[in-house]
């Protein structure tokens, strides 16, 4: 393979051995840093945790109050459509069957605090609330494990 990579220091052929080892070296390093990266951001919400300034957004159903605590939605409609929900969820014990009964019935299940009960197409995760915390890098940054 006649192939030749370049960066902005020099020009690399992976078929001579300096050059394929400090690529690998290169590799190896880049693979560390974004490793240390991870390691700071996730180090960053910890302390903000510690402060008590870690801020997540709210589940639907709830919202902050002018004081910083959480309440309650004070819209009724949106209260009733998550007392059906968890009234549905005890009587058939599963989400889809929940989010199946909701389109049948023509309901509409609120997405967020500005969004209006009009019908709209509704999935497991709106009507469960998403489960993405943190920084995109927890979800990169797992343990890689070399067999």
């Amino acid at each position: 393979m006649n192939t030749l990579i370049v960066d902005a220091e020099d020009v690399y052929d992976p078929r001579q051995l300096n050059d394929h080892l400090l690529l690998g070296l290169k590799g190896t390093m880049s693979e560390a840093e974004l490793g240390w990266i991870c390691q700071r951001a996730h180090e960053g919400l910890l302390a903000k945790a510690r402060r008590g300034e870690l801020v997540f957004g709210l589940p639907v159903g709830y919202v902050r109050g002018r004081d910083g605590r959480v309440e309650k939605d004070p819209d009724q409609r949106v209260q009733q459509a998550i007392l059906i929900v968890f009234e549905k969820f005890a009587e058939v014990g599963s989400a889809r069957q929940i989010l199946l009964w909701c389109r049948q019935q023509g309901i509409a299940l609120p997405l967020a605090r500005a969004a209006s009960m009009q019908p709209r197409p509704t999935s497991r995760a709106n009507m469960l609330g998403s489960t993405k915390r943190g920084s995109k890098c927890t979800t990169r940054c797992e343990p890689i494990t070399y067999t």
